[in-house]
């Protein structure tokens, strides 16, 4: 197959932030660098609640998907109709409603993920509020995602028609020949790039309720990958900082949403997993190693 000019760009450019991404931290005297095993919170219900998240807004979207169709097909004849291919550049698709409907789900999302931690903490006896994530804070993210998912599909019409388009065409046999493509594409790009900002979703509204409490020891989670690659294997349940921290060392690891080195990128489901000084299983769990024949 040809070369794709542009993801290459992105392979190059993801190499060169992994490549830059800070080295894992060293956790203070203690605090062990992994969580043992069983101890600290369930993330299994930020799993669940970002699966039915999905599973509405890809329902959604392949009606959005529809009439963004409907609209390059019509553009798409009028260009054939006009004999002038340059004018294949000049079609345009919006996405304003997209970015509306993929907006609403980060919130909705945002707030879930908060109250998620709320209950976290309480099951290690800590009492906080949840953080408050605003649609402002989203808006951008939601817009960018839902426009590159139309971009995408425009330029697969595009490179279609420039296939298709014979001296000999009809608009009505491109627009067909273009349809039949379009409508043979699946859901695996628009569940990539959605699921991803439904993650980064639940990354802010956890940060927040994380870092509105009191100071608590943060560690890599991975669990809910389900096919974890070697980076995501190798940090799981690593310490990755202090939420009292200023300097915030996580970021250099979860700045956004996943892993920064995921190999999977916006398919990554890790997550930043709090165990509080406050809670009475803190020593239990973190600041002494576990002993034999506690279970653990």
């Amino acid at each position: 197959p040809c070369p794709n000019p542009i993801q290459a760009a992105l392979d190059d450019l993801h190499a060169q932030i992994t490549a830059a991404a800070a080295p894992l931290p060293e956790p203070p005297e203690g605090i062990p660098a992994r969580l043992p095993d069983g101890a600290g919170p369930d993330l299994a219900p930020v799993q669940l609640s970002w699966e039915a998240s999905l599973s509405v807004v890809l329902a959604e979207w392949i009606r959005l998907e529809a009439g963004q169709r409907a609209d390059i097909l019509r553009q798409l004849r009028d260009v054939v109709e006009a004999g002038d291919v340059t004018g294949l550049r000049g079609i345009e698709v919006l996405h304003d409603e997209g970015a509306v409907v993929l907006l609403n789900a980060m919130t909705a999302l945002a707030e879930t993920a908060a109250t998620q931690v709320v209950a976290e903490a309480a099951a290690q006896d800590v009492e906080i509020s949840a953080g408050l994530v605003t649609r402002a804070a989203l808006a951008q993210w939601a817009d960018a995602a839902a426009g590159t998912l139309a971009d995408g599909m425009l330029l697969s019409a595009v490179r279609e028609a420039l296939r298709v388009w014979g001296p000999t065409s009809t608009p009505e046999q491109v627009a067909g020949q273009v349809q039949e493509h379009l409508e043979g594409l699946t859901d695996v790009q628009p569940r990539y790039v959605l699921g991803g900002a439904l993650t980064q979703a639940q990354h802010t509204g956890r940060e927040a309720t994380i870092l509105a409490g009191p100071s608590a020891a943060l560690y890599a989670d991975e669990v809910n990958d389900s096919s974890r690659c070697g980076p995501c294997g190798a940090i799981n349940r690593r310490w990755i900082g202090n939420s009292d921290d200023p300097a915030k060392p996580w970021l250099d690891l979860y700045p956004v949403r996943g892993y920064i080195a995921c190999e999977g990128r916006d398919r990554c489901r890790g997550q930043l997993a709090a165990v509080w000084r406050g809670g009475t299983d803190w020593r239990k769990w973190i600041e002494q190693p576990p002993q034999r024949g506690d279970g653990r």
